[in-house]
Order: C-alpha cells, then sequence, then structure tokens
C-alpha cells in the first residue's frame, strides 16, 4: 500500500517484478513467497527494478481471497549480527549506529528444506553519501559472508517475526510496514 493513501490502495508490483523473479517462488503452508524484485510502495515507481524483499501471499482455505504481506530484507537481515563496534552490541549486519547500510539481495534461488528456508544468491550493502570510502572497506572487511560476493542464507523461519529498528529513535517503528496496525513490533 502507498504510505501517503487510504489502505485499500494496492502495493504496485509490476509485471517486470513477476518475470524477474518467477524462479524464486517458494510455497509454505498456504503461503507462496516470491523473493527479489518487489515493486516499491510509490506507484511512480513502480517500474524501477528493485531488489528489497519478500512478498508472502497467504491464500484462505477457499482460495477465495489472498494477503499479501511485505518484508523488507534490511528487516529480515536484522537477525543477523557481527562484532562489537564503536560500544554497540549485536549491530544488525555490518550497521552503523544509525543503521544506514541498507542491504539488497538478488535471489537466484530459494528452497524450503523441512521448516528452514534456504535462499542462493549475492548481498550487497548501500551506503550514504557521507560515508568515506575506507570507513566502508574497513567495514566491508568485518563480513565474511560476502568475501566472495555469494551467500548462502539459511535461517529458520523465525526470521519472518518482526525485530524493531535497533538504534535509531527518529525511525518510528513500523515505519517500514504499510500496515503497521497488522503487525507487532518490538523495539530493542
Amino acid at each position: 500500500k502507498e504510505a501517503d493513501s487510504d489502505k485499500s490502495a494496492p502495493i504496485a508490483l509490476p509485471f517486470e517484478a513477476y518475470f524477474a523473479n518467477i524462479g524464486n517462488l517458494a510455497w509454505f503452508g498456504q503461503a507462496l513467497l516470491e523473493f527479489g524484485g518487489n515493486g516499491h510502495v510509490t506507484k511512480s515507481a513502480h517500474t524501477a527494478p528493485l531488489s528489497i524483499g519478500v512478498f508472502g501471499v497467504r491464500y484462505n482455505a477457499t482460495g477465495t481471497s489472498a494477503t499479501v504481506t511485505g518484508w523488507p530484507y534490511a528487516l529480515l537481515f536484522s537477525g543477523l549480527v557481527h562484532k562489537q563496534t564503536d560500544g554497540l552490541k549485536n549491530l544488525p549486519f555490518n550497521n552503523n549506529r544509525w543503521i544506514e547500510y541498507v542491504p539488497g539481495m538478488a535471489v537466484a534461488g530459494a528452497k524450503f528444506v523441512g521448516r528452514e528456508l534456504v535462499l542462493a544468491g549475492t548481498i550487497t550493502m548501500g551506503d550514504t553519501a557521507t560515508v568515506p570510502r575506507l570507513l566502508y572497506d574497513e567495514l566491508e572487511s568485518n563480513l565474511n559472508l560476502i568475501a566472495q560476493g555469494q551467500v548462502l542464507l539459511r535461517e529458520d523461519l523465525q526470521l519472518f517475526t518482526p525485530y524493531g529498528w535497533a538504534n535509531r529513535p527518529d525511525l518510528p517503528i513500523g515505519a517500514w510496514s504499510s500496515s503497521s496496525s497488522s503487525s507487532s513490533h518490538n523495539a530493542p
């Protein structure tokens, strides 16, 4: 749903996203998960090729209706941590204290093995213009998971439980969600 519209407005999911990610579909229970490009919450940007998270489409028992939920990769990867830096403990996935680094993932495959989800693909980290390249190189060297630019991510399904937004008080809890009233968020 668009952040600046009523709750009945649909999420913009262009046909390009379906074609780009048709191999990255995984079925679990009554939910179909799509990994990779997710369109954009702003319809004017719906044609941009994006890879920002996961869509889950949960069907009801009769198949007459469905509920669509989105999880940004920044939230999903918040359970992955690296060593303590700048007096902060368990900082999410190579981030700074303001959570400015945005992870993106190009998924090459997705499969459930039992109750575990296995994703194969490439993880990249976006940085702000205020971060010197030297500092970014130093931070990047601490992230062993993407030493080769590729990673096999294996997490239990609890990964899909919202974790909150760590140490950034200026970002309202639930800002990532199109309907924050339908989810519960826990700030650390």
